[in-house]
């Protein structure tokens, strides 16, 4: 839970393009209790348009996170009491059982749906298209930058 892949990213964007990437990763963090209070941020990135004119173009990434937030089902909470690393035990380790395999795959299902819930995303058709699901997303879950801003997110294809 220290991140160290999505900031080594944040650090070689910067350096090789300038692209910033703004990931507020509080809610990811372990609490006092031992689970996140989400399983996933949606994070802006900064594209320089030019080195001239300031400006910048807006892209978001979606980055789910491998945790546990005490809503999950019983065999996940139970696998977590026989477990304490889950869900972050060693890839070393290749050969999962049967009951740990099941256990990160449920955790994942778990995280997907929590993706479409329509307290995040709002109603949706039956038919999705990721631009739309992306917008949605960050309307629910990023503080708003600027009027701007807003309204490049709300017009967003």
């Amino acid at each position: 839970m220290t991140f160290h892949a999505l900031t080594n990213l944040q650090r070689l964007a910067y350096i090789d393009f300038g692209i910033v990437l703004e990931a507020d990763l509080d809610d990811l963090r372990l609490g006092s209790s031992g689970f996140s209070r989400s399983h996933f941020r949606i994070c802006r990135i900064l594209y320089p348009r030019g080195q001239q004119d300031g400006e910048i173009e807006i892209g978001y990434l979606v980055y789910l996170k491998l945790s546990l937030t005490g809503n999950e089902g019983e065999f996940i909470r139970r696998f977590k009491f026989d477990e304490p690393a889950f869900p972050h035990q060693s890839t070393a380790d290749q050969f999962f059982s049967e009951q740990q395999f099941e256990a990160y795959r449920a955790l994942g299902e778990h995280i997907g749906e929590k993706l479409f819930l329509p307290a995040i995303t709002g109603r949706l058709g039956d038919t999705v298209g990721l631009e739309d699901w992306i917008c949605r997303l960050g309307i629910s879950l990023l503080d708003a930058r600027s009027h701007a801003g807003q309204d490049q997110l709300a017009r967003a294809p």
